[in-house]
């Protein structure tokens, strides 16, 4: 196996698949009752898994390529789909919360999603907090561009595209290019395909496909 393990708990879990192209992978259980599960054909490199508190879940579907950080922390859920390629310098942040990425998705280098603030803010009045973490959902078929940061609570509709540098604090509509700094949406209607040489939707059987569904 690629994976060193820390188990500083108890009844914590590690299914791991046969992965391929694998190295210098780490995971780290603090708490109890956390559960990671990576199917098979997975290619892992450098990636650290953090788990923090207990009931914490984190699975990666099989087909998948994926490098950089996940921190799941009490009582979380993390699910990264098939197929989907993942960068380095990749980061999940949560805290209470769930984060989805879908099936073919294409992350590039140093995503950042953060579901959670990090620290808790309150108001001086009710004395209560007001910034708890929230769910994010990157639906299938989402192209993820280099040093983009997607915030808690926000969802990305399938088929769309997040342009380099943005911060994403609001929902991206299914079909929708997205960037900027808060993210806006700058087009409609479009779709990406993974192959470079494409010319058109039917060069690119995945994206033909999703077309195809996302049209109907």
């Amino acid at each position: 196996m690629s994976f060193s393990v820390d188990d500083n708990g108890s009844g914590n879990i590690f299914v791991c698949g046969d992965l391929v192209n694998s190295k210098e992978n780490k995971v780290q259980f603090n708490g109890n009752n956390n559960k990671l599960i990576i199917e098979d054909d997975v290619e892992c490199r450098w990636l650290t898994v953090i788990f923090r508190g207990d009931n914490n879940y984190v699975r990666i579907h099989k087909n998948s390529k994926i490098k950089g950080d996940i921190v799941a922390t009490k009582g979380s859920k993390v699910i990264i789909g098939r197929r989907t390629t993942i960068g380095a310098g990749f980061e999940v942040v949560t805290d209470k919360c769930n984060v989805t990425i879908g099936h073919d998705c294409m992350i590039a280098r140093d995503v950042i999603l953060r579901a959670s603030d990090g620290h808790p803010i309150f108001d001086i009045h009710s004395k209560k907090r007001i910034n708890w973490a929230k769910d994010i959902i990157i639906s299938s078929y989402v192209w993820v561009g280099r040093n983009v940061s997607i915030m808690k609570g926000v969802s990305v509709g399938s088929g769309s595209v997040i342009g380099y540098g943005s911060i994403v604090t609001k929902d991206v509509p299914s079909m929708c290019a997205a960037a900027g700094n808060p993210a806006k949406i700058i087009k409609r209607n479009i779709i990406w395909a993974r192959t470079d040489k494409a010319e058109l939707i039917s060069d690119d059987k995945r994206c033909s496909s999703y077309h195809a569904k996302l049209t109907q």
